[in-house]
């Protein structure tokens, strides 16, 4: 279960960039969808070399992305990248299942048992949201290696507003996962309330 601690997320910022070894380290990484800017910095570090693969959990209308309209979409966001079409193709998987921040822990844990990868997981998320995605992933694939890898993102985050309900958000996950029976609840988990869905 999460602990119930001081939350984090309150001050927002405390959660560092990690070092390029520490990236390099990583087997795959796992996207959690919102802004934009996440599957950016993904992209950046692919081009470059800094991450092998990089798979997307919530890529759906929900979060204003297609499969269909995907590439052209991120080609435009980030020109100084070379051959997006190219490393999609190679190296960019995404399911549309997940509509919350639980469901990316939950369907991240079953793409990490489909393609069978054990090693260390690269987090991208933003920077205010890494605390509780970061809690739900290690919750939902316990023993994994989680390395966070935050972002600044569009999201108007760093208002007292925004981070105090992430704050709450916080709290609520660890208090729900105390309970009996919570990997079961279908209105927090979705599909992935009975186990990861067949492909």
């Amino acid at each position: 279960a999460i602990p119930i601690l001081a939350i984090p997320t309150i001050q927002g910022g405390a959660t560092p960039l990690p070092q390029p070894d520490e990236v390099r380290r990583a087997a795959s990484a796992v996207v959690f969808t919102g802004q934009f800017e996440r599957i950016d910095a993904a992209f950046k570090l692919l081009d470059k070399g800094m991450i092998r693969r990089f798979h997307i959990s919530g890529l759906n209308a929900g979060a204003g992305l297609g499969a269909a309209t995907f590439v052209a979409q991120f080609a435009a966001r980030n020109p100084d990248v070379a051959d997006i079409a190219a490393l999609t193709d190679c190296c960019v998987s995404w399911s549309a299942a997940p509509q919350t921040t639980a469901q990316n822990a939950d369907e991240a844990r079953c793409w990490f048992d489909r393609v069978r990868d054990f090693g260390p997981v690269l987090l991208i998320t933003s920077r205010m949201h890494m605390p509780r995605a970061r809690a739900l992933l290690a919750r939902s694939a316990p023993g994994r290696e989680v390395i966070p890898y935050p972002v600044n993102d569009g999201g108007g985050e760093t208002t007292w507003r925004a981070r105090l309900r992430e704050a709450l958000k916080f709290a609520g996950a660890s208090v729900v996962s105390l309970l009996p029976g919570s990997d079961g609840f279908e209105w927090l988990h979705g599909p992935f309330a009975r186990g990861c869905p067949a492909e």
